[in-house]
């Protein structure tokens, strides 16, 4: 049986995979956004909910509209 992984260390091998396959400045837009949005959110999660996702996605879109408006 494998322990359970949070989602921080989810994204620590998935950033170490995506390196090999991507332009570094890819790879510096997807740690830049992991850093800044996901992990601050879901990285001591072990699991995501399908609505928590939703919920996340609408704040975001939320944050960036009233960012537009001002």
């Amino acid at each position: 049986m494998t322990a359970k992984k949070t989602i921080k260390e989810i994204t620590i091998m998935w950033k170490e995979d995506k390196r090999k396959y991507v332009k570094s400045s890819t790879y510096s837009a997807y740690a830049l956004i992991l850093e800044n949005h996901i992990l601050p959110t879901f990285g001591d999660k072990y699991e995501l909910l399908e609505n928590e996702v939703q919920e996340f996605v609408l704040q975001k879109l939320q944050q960036r509209l009233r960012a537009k408006m001002e």
